[in-house]
């Protein structure tokens, strides 16, 4: 099912019968929206889920992928536009963090309806530098960086033929994500729960108290064990602390 005018960039995983809120979830590098079909299944009697999804992946697989931040924005934009109208969450997980931050700034400077709470996970800050580019690097350099994140199991390594398929799908991702010039100098007027893994080697608790500088409203941050895909195991205790931010702010 999709929606909205740009429907094809945000499927809808769940619809509640007595809408209260609408939590909208963009993936990480490599994912599809079905990454948070399962939350569907833990979500409150009243909360609905929607998904980003790029091209490039599951129903959108024969589509090219778009590595140009501003291309997803305008689309993700458009998708979104139709449900501001109701009460919202945004939630986005490192690549996915990344976008909801800068699709909140652009809702913000066209003054449209922000998310009641804007969830960030295992996202740099703004003010972070994202350091030197890996996209481009030869495979095997390539490969062993992202296993670093915990997210690409060694089977899907080892199989040669699957990894051809994979491949291209990470390093469209990975330049959209180095590639996106992040605002670093403005702050959201919503509320910004930031989510992290204890043991990420890539974005810590260290990181959380630079995004509480980038919100005028409340700030909260939680740290859940594990690494940087540390929401697989938590992603109960995710939605949570998003459905009591949202309820506060009504």
């Amino acid at each position: 099912m999709q929606h909205g005018q740009d429907g094809s960039w945000l499927l809808n995983l769940r619809d509640a019968q007595d809408e209260r809120l609408r939590l909208i979830c963009i993936h990480h590098a490599g994912a599809g929206a079905s990454f948070f079909r399962p939350w569907g299944l833990t979500l409150p009697p009243a909360t609905s889920l929607s998904a980003l999804q790029l091209p490039g992946r599951e129903e959108r697989r024969n589509e090219p992928f778009e590595t140009s931040k501003d291309v997803v924005l305008e689309h993700a934009l458009l998708a979104l536009q139709p449900f501001t109208s109701r009460p919202y969450a945004l939630f986005g997980h490192s690549l996915g963090g990344t976008l909801a931050w800068e699709l909140t700034l652009r809702l913000q400077a066209l003054k449209l309806p922000l998310p009641k709470v804007l969830g960030i996970s295992a996202t740099r800050a703004p003010s972070s530098p994202m350091g030197a580019p890996t996209y481009q690097q030869p495979d095997e350099a390539f490969l062993q960086r992202i296993q670093t994140f915990g997210g690409t199991p060694g089977s899907v390594v080892a199989e040669r033929e699957l990894l051809k398929w994979i491949l291209p799908r990470l390093r469209a991702d990975t330049e959209l994500h180095e590639c996106a010039t992040v605002t670093s100098d403005q702050r959201a007027d919503t509320a910004i729960a930031f989510f992290y893994g204890t043991s990420d080697p890539v974005c810590d608790g260290a990181e959380a108290e630079k995004w509480r500088t980038f919100t005028t409203g409340a700030f909260e941050k939680h740290g859940y064990t594990g690494g940087h895909f540390y929401l697989r195991e938590n992603h109960r205790a995710i939605v949570e602390v998003l459905v009591r931010l949202s309820a506060n702010r009504t």
